[in-house]
């Protein structure tokens, strides 16, 4: 996982406020084994508050969420 996998998977919105401008053109590669999108990530910790972040202002699409194969 990268470093901003971490940070959504552990909910802490404040790092994901930081880094988002910088990361939110990076495309991430959900097609691999384990390659999940931050949304997906998100979801997966009860009350996310990162959850809440991304979908606010569409900064995510909720479509792109798993890969085919997890």
């Amino acid at each position: 996982m990268t470093p901003v996998d971490e940070i959504v998977r552990n909910d802490h919105m404040d790092l994901l406020e930081c880094v988002y401008e910088r990361i939110k053109h990076v495309e991430r590669d959900t097609q691999k084994q384990a390659g999940f999108g931050l949304m997906h990530l998100a979801a997966s910790h009860p009350d996310s508050r990162c959850l809440k972040y991304l979908l606010e202002g569409e900064k995510e699409t909720p479509n792109e969420i798993c890969n085919d194969r997890d």
